[in-house]
């Protein structure tokens, strides 16, 4: 039997340690001692909310209601049990289809849960259903989206230390000869470092969604995955309209591009 392992470790080390240099070097920048007491707090707030929200993923598990076990067969044991969710039918503008309920602490031997649209699995049938649920199952393991969440969050938290560190340490005055070149081209080369981050981050997802869809062909043919790719692609992508049709056809070039990578 192949293993999962909790990710909700990586959301966590990704983001408090830069939380607490963040609310450091703000205690020092404060000049009051209610200053340093209100910044303590918030930080303190902010930490443990950060806590609770990478307690239980993707939602609280109070938020599943009565989950119906369910048979589905996979082409290969993991420590998984699936579940039939009817909550996550209960919205029909919020489109749910399969959610890997993902706890930062479990008790031994427990197997992950794997919470699953009923009304999916009524009207694509436990084939799609299957590969659907593999590939979630391949990218849990994989840590795929913690990955693109964290690829995301962390350089923004390093800019935010840095930008503080410089006021922090008194950067200025020691690089006092870089005064007149930092105010002319520092917005400039900042806007070109956010725009080269979201090329290389956007890049960074795509390759992600390719590797989930090749780990595939271990379990299924090519035909069966392009059959998933295009069917789920559909269910989620809704009807297209003439304000995004542009949009749409970005999707499809993206669709052809899995495709032609399997």
């Amino acid at each position: 039997m192949k293993k999962l392992h909790t990710i909700n470790w990586y959301y966590l080390a990704g983001t408090i340690p830069f939380c607490l240099g963040l609310m450091g070097m703000s205690i020092k920048l404060a000049g009051a001692v209610w200053q340093k007491a209100l910044i303590l707090a918030a930080g303190c707030a902010a930490i443990l909310w950060i806590v609770r929200k990478f307690w239980y993923l993707p939602r609280p598990e109070g938020e599943y209601g009565e989950l119906e076990a369910y048979e589905l067969k996979l082409p290969d044991r993991f420590n998984v049990r699936i579940y039939l969710c009817p909550e996550m039918d209960r919205y029909d503008f919020l489109q749910r289809g399969i959610e890997i309920l993902s706890p930062l602490f479990r008790r031994r031997g427990e197997d992950f849960k794997i919470a699953v649209s009923p009304k999916l699995l009524r009207e694509q049938g436990e084939g799609l259903m299957g590969i659907a649920v593999m590939r979630e199952i391949l990218r849990y393991r994989q840590a795929t989206q913690a990955r693109i969440w964290l690829g995301l969050v962390m350089p923004v938290l390093v800019f935010a230390c840095l930008a503080e560190g410089y006021f922090v340490w008194e950067w200025k005055e020691r690089l006092g000869f870089l005064a007149g070149y930092t105010s002319f081209f520092g917005p400039v080369l900042i806007a070109l470092a956010v725009i080269c981050f979201l090329l290389m981050w956007n890049g960074q997802v795509s390759r992600l969604d390719y590797q989930s869809d090749k780990a595939l062909r271990q379990y299924y043919s090519r035909e069966e995955i392009v059959e998933y790719i295009e069917k789920w692609d559909q269910l989620f992508a809704g009807e297209a309209r003439e304000g995004n049709a542009k949009s749409r056809q970005l999707e499809e070039f993206y669709i052809r591009q899995r495709i032609a990578r399997l």
